[in-house]
């Protein structure tokens, strides 16, 4: 007889909690809907308005996009920038000491600048993501 309530309880909890959320979203989805948007060729004459004003150049969003890439291949591992990651090999002044040919070599074939390095080669990134990590590391003075 227990385990009989014990389901019945489980089986209408499960009911009143989905009843609930789609109340909720009948709810919040009423309050978030603009009745213009909803009427046909009001939306061509609706203006955005962003938040903040776009202050990117190409430039800095290379160097973000190249910073990115450094995070997504986990460089930081076996490096370090202003002390974060591996500080057993420091990236900091990489762009004063190294130009940008020899920072591609590093990336792209380490192995025949220094043959006991154990730093992998990146050969299979695309030559766009080699000249946005090479830009991002030029750019460590």
């Amino acid at each position: 007889m227990r385990e009989m309530i014990a389901v019945w309880m489980a089986v209408m909890t499960g009911i009143l909690v989905c009843v609930l959320a789609v109340q909720f979203a009948l709810i919040q989805n009423q309050a978030s809907r603009s009745p213009d948007l909803m009427t046909p060729g009001v939306v061509e004459k609706t203006t955005v308005i962003l938040p903040t004003p776009i202050t990117h150049t190409r430039d800095t969003l290379d160097l973000e996009l190249g910073r990115a890439l450094y995070d997504l291949l986990r460089c930081r591992a076996c490096h370090s920038i202003k002390g974060e990651g591996n500080r057993r090999n420091p990236l900091d002044g990489a762009g004063k000491k190294l130009n940008e040919e020899e920072i591609r070599q590093w990336i792209l074939a380490p192995g025949e600048i220094d043959p006991g390095t154990g730093k992998p080669d990146y050969t299979y990134l695309s030559q766009e993501q080699v000249k946005l990590l090479v830009k991002y590391i030029q750019s460590l003075k």
